[in-house]
Parts: C-alpha cells; structure tokens; sequence
C-alpha cells in the first residue's frame, strides 16, 4: 500500500507511472484490499518543447496535453502496480492546471487566474502608462 500520501483526501497531485509518463489532476487515494487505488479527474500529461528565444539561445516552454486524447471520460482509475511515486502539485502548476481546465472545458473565471509579476512581464498598470504617456505627450508639443 502507498502509505506516504493521506487517503481518502482530495489534493491536486502528480503521479509517475511505471511506463515513465506522468498523470497530473486532481486526485484521491482509498485503500481497497489492502492496495491503493488512485481515482483522477481531468487528467494531463505535462509537455516540453524546445523553443529558440529571440536572442537565438534556446529553451523549453511547459504545456500540457489531455491524458487519454481521445476518450471522452474525465475521470480514471490508476491502480498501485502501475505507479512509481505520487507526489502534490505545486502551487503555480495548481494554477496553471485550473488554467488550461477553464481553457480546455469553459468556465467562470474566478478562481483560475494566475498572479501576475514582474518575471511574466508585468511592469505596471495602464492608468499609470496613460497618465505618464499624457504628460510625455503634453511636454513634447
């Protein structure tokens, strides 16, 4: 039995599979005869693509793919055999995952937003650039 995870709770995790994939989504472990099952909704499968950046260096962007693409179910079944470790999501990919559900399925956009900061290119609000832009245009003229 997996016994480093709490059963029977609900938490946004990751799971690495025996087969080297990995299942991310909203999870929950019970014990059924002695071997933990766990249930997922809406599962992903995390993506890496090599990306060249504008300076010409290269990088990886992070995305993500619907785990079963073509089944129309949302909810699996992951018995304990097929599974390496499992593991909480952390608490941007908890976002980024609510992100791409609201994308993918449609859905209020309370509670899927991301906060933004200076590293994902927030420099300030527009009605300070309008009154800034204003008063550069005011001084030029």
């Amino acid at each position: 039995m997996i016994n480093y995870i709490r059963h029977d709770n609900e938490f946004y995790g990751i799971v690495k599979l025996v087969s080297g994939e990995e299942v991310m989504g909203n999870m929950i472990a019970t014990n059924e005869d002695n071997c933990t099952m766990v249930y997922v909704s809406d599962p992903i499968t995390p993506t890496l693509t090599p990306v060249e950046k504008p300076d010409g260096e290269m990088g990886m962007a992070a995305g993500f793919t619907k785990w079963m693409m073509f089944s129309e179910e949302d909810f699996y079944l992951i018995r304990e055999p097929d599974v390496i470790c499992v593991a909480p999501m952390s608490d941007d990919s908890i976002a980024m995952y609510r992100m791409w559900l609201r994308r993918e399925y449609g859905g209020p956009e309370e509670g899927y937003k991301a906060p933004v900061n200076e590293s994902m290119g927030l420099i300030g609000r527009v009605d300070d650039f309008r009154k800034k832009l204003e008063k550069q245009w005011r001084n030029t003229g």
